[in-house]
C-alpha cells in the first residue's frame, strides 16, 4: 500500500503542480521508467527511487519500504534524468 504525508502532498501540489495521487496514477497506467536504490546509501540507507514522467518531464520520487507499505517522500523534476531517459531531450 502506498502512503505519504498529506501536508507534503498539499505543498507539492501547490508548488510543483503534481501530487502523490498523480504519481500513483502514472505508475498504475504506465509502470515506472526506472527503480533503484538511492545512490547516497550512507545518508539514505532505506530509500529507493522511482523514475516517472509527469507533464512531459522526468521526475524522481524517493520512497521508503516499510513492511508491505511504500512511503512516498517527494516528487522532484530532474534535468539530468530527463536527458538520460527522454529521447527528444536537448
Amino acid at each position: 500500500m502506498y502512503k505519504w504525508n498529506e501536508e507534503k502532498n498539499s505543498i507539492l501540489k501547490s508548488q510543483r503542480g503534481f501530487s502523490f495521487n498523480d504519481v500513483l496514477k502514472y505508475i498504475q497506467e504506465h509502470g515506472v521508467i526506472d527503480n533503484y536504490k538511492h545512490p547516497n546509501v550512507a545518508k539514505y540507507p532505506r530509500q529507493y527511487i522511482y523514475v516517472i514522467e509527469l507533464g512531459g518531464y522526468i521526475h524522481y520520487v524517493p520512497y521508503v519500504l516499510d513492511g508491505d507499505d511504500i512511503f512516498l517522500k517527494n516528487i522532484i523534476p530532474s534535468r539530468k534524468l530527463h536527458k538520460k531517459y527522454k529521447k527528444d531531450a536537448l
